[in-house]
C-alpha cells in the first residue's frame, strides 16, 4: 500500500480533511444551482428529478465498483484519478445545452465523484482510524 505523504508542514489528517471539505463544497455548490439551470434549459420538474436519480445511481455504481478495485489495486491511484476526473467532469455542465445533455453531465460528474468518495473513507480508516471526524469535515463542506 502506497501512503500519501503531504508536505512536511501539513499533516495527513489535515490533507484528508481539506480534500473532503473542498470536494463536498463543490458538490453542494453545484447542487444548489443545478435545478435552476435545468429549468432555464427547459427541463420539467420530472426531468430535474431524473437528473438527481441518474446522479445517485451513477454514484452508487461507481462507489461499489471502484471501492472494490481500490481494495485490490491500492487506494492512492483511485483517489488521484477520482479527484482529477471530477474536476474535469464539472466542465461538462457548462457545455450542456439541453436537459438531456445536462442529465448526462450530472451522471458523469457523480460517477467520477464515486471513484474517490468510498476510497477516501477507506483510506482514512486505514491510516487514521478517525472516520467520524473525516465525515464531519464533509458536512462542513456542505455548510460552506
Amino acid at each position: 500500500m502506497q501512503r500519501f505523504s503531504p508536505p512536511s508542514w501539513v499533516s495527513l489528517s489535515l490533507s484528508l480533511a481539506a480534500i473532503n471539505v473542498l470536494s463536498n463544497c463543490a458538490i453542494e455548490t453545484s447542487n444548489v444551482f443545478i435545478a435552476l439551470y435545468a429549468q432555464d434549459l427547459g427541463a420539467s420538474k420530472l426531468q430535474v428529478g431524473f437528473m438527481a436519480a441518474a446522479a445517485g445511481i451513477a454514484y452508487l455504481l461507481s462507489s461499489l465498483f471502484f471501492g472494490r478495485l481500490s481494495d485490490v489495486h491500492g487506494r492512492m491511484r483511485f483517489i488521484r484519478a477520482g479527484l482529477a476526473l471530477t474536476a474535469v467532469s464539472y466542465l461538462f455542465q457548462i457545455f450542456a445545452n439541453s436537459p438531456v445533455t445536462l442529465l448526462a453531465a450530472r451522471a458523469i460528474i457523480y460517477f467520477c465523484i464515486g471513484i474517490n468518495a468510498s476510497v477516501l473513507v477507506a483510506y482514512t480508516f486505514e491510516n487514521q482510524n478517525q472516520v467520524g471526524r473525516f465525515i464531519s469535515y464533509g458536512a462542513l463542506g456542505w455548510l460552506l
